[in-house]
C-alpha cells in the first residue's frame, strides 16, 4: 500500500509540474454545420400570370437552410511563428427553402377570388469562398464571396395561374463564427451580405443587405 500511494504521489507531482500548454491545447474545428436562418425580399408582393395575380401575404420570405463550413486550407502552419499562422480559406456550402402563401386576382376585374389560393415555394443553394481569421478560441471574423442559385414555384388552385423558374443572386458577406457552446463543441453564426441579383425576367427577388443566423455544432 505505502509504495502505491508513493507512485501516485510522483504521478501528480510530474503533471503538476507540465507547463499549461502541454496540459490542454485546443483544437480549432475545421467544421462547422449551422440550422441556419435569413430573410429574402419578394421584388414585388404578386406573381404574376396570363391575366391573374398571385398575391402574397408579405414581400418579406423566411428562408431556412442547412448551412456547412469546411477550412479549404490554412495560409501558413498555424503552430508556427508566420503572420499568416491565424489566416485560412474555408468554403461554405448551404441548402435551403421558403414558402410564401397568398391569393389569386383577377387582372380584368381587380377583384380577388375568394375560392383561389396560391403558394410560392423557393429551393436555393449557395456557394460562398472566405478568407477567415482565426482571432481567438472563440471569434472567428471572415469575409467572402457568394452565388446563390434558386427555383421557385409558384402554384394555385387555378391552373392558369401557375408558374416556374429559376435565377440567382450574389454579393460580398461579412460574419463571424463563435464556437462559444459546450467547451468549443457548438457554435453560432452571425453573417450581413450584399445580395446583387442577376439580370432575368424569371428573378422574384430584390437585392437588399440582408443578414444570417444560425446555431450548430463545429468538429
Amino acid at each position: 500500500m505505502g509504495v502505491g500511494t508513493r507512485e501516485a504521489d510522483d504521478t501528480v507531482r510530474i503533471i503538476g509540474t507540465l507547463p499549461y500548454s502541454n496540459q490542454w491545447t485546443f483544437e480549432r474545428p475545421s467544421n462547422y454545420l449551422y440550422f441556419n436562418y435569413d430573410q429574402q425580399t419578394l421584388s414585388s408582393q404578386a406573381i404574376h400570370v396570363s391575366h391573374f395575380d398571385s398575391k402574397y401575404n408579405s414581400n418579406k420570405m423566411n428562408i431556412f437552410s442547412l448551412d456547412y463550413f469546411s477550412k479549404l486550407f490554412d495560409l501558413a502552419d498555424p503552430l508556427g511563428d508566420s503572420f499568416f499562422r491565424r489566416f485560412a480559406l474555408w468554403g461554405r456550402y448551404k441548402v435551403g427553402f421558403g414558402m410564401q402563401s397568398g391569393a389569386v386576382i383577377d387582372d380584368n376585374t381587380s377583384t380577388t377570388l375568394p375560392a383561389e389560393k396560391s403558394s410560392l415555394l423557393v429551393l436555393i443553394g449557395q456557394v460562398q469562398l472566405n478568407f477567415a481569421y482565426n482571432w481567438s478560441e472563440w471569434v472567428q471574423p471572415y469575409i467572402g464571396f457568394d452565388y446563390k442559385p434558386y427555383y421557385f414555384r409558384n402554384t394555385s388552385s387555378m391552373s392558369s395561374a401557375e408558374s416556374e423558374g429559376s435565377s440567382a443572386m450574389y454579393g460580398p458577406a461579412l460574419g463571424v463564427q463563435l464556437p462559444i457552446l459546450f467547451s468549443h463543441r457548438g457554435s453560432l453564426l452571425a453573417e450581413v451580405h450584399k445580395d446583387i441579383v442577376t439580370a432575368s425576367s424569371n428573378q422574384i427577388f430584390a437585392g437588399q443587405i440582408g443578414g444570417d443566423f444560425g446555431v450548430g455544432l463545429s468538429f
